[in-house]
């Protein structure tokens, strides 16, 4: 089921710090396939948790070198294929 995963680089490995069901769910992309998916919050990595304006999410999602996802005017980056 969903998760919220708390991470971490140290030493040049990747450490999961903490995990545990998710229990408020803000919405994510929908996906085209039934399969698993692991997005990552462009904005929240950025610092900008706010929701973006129509014109700064089309910016993004015309210029970005990623297909950007977009769910509740934020954006999404679908990592699944690097993990």
């Amino acid at each position: 089921r969903p998760q919220d995963v708390e991470w971490c680089l140290a030493d040049d490995g990747f450490h999961i710090v903490q995990s545990r069901p998710i229990t408020t769910l803000f919405p994510v992309p929908r996906a085209e396939d039934a399969d698993h998916h692991v997005y990552v919050s462009v904005g929240h990595g950025q610092m900008m948790t706010d929701a973006m304006r129509p014109l700064g999410l089309s910016m993004w999602q015309l210029t970005a070198m990623v297909a950007m996802h977009e769910a509740g005017a934020r954006l999404f980056v679908d990592v699944t294929a690097r993990l």
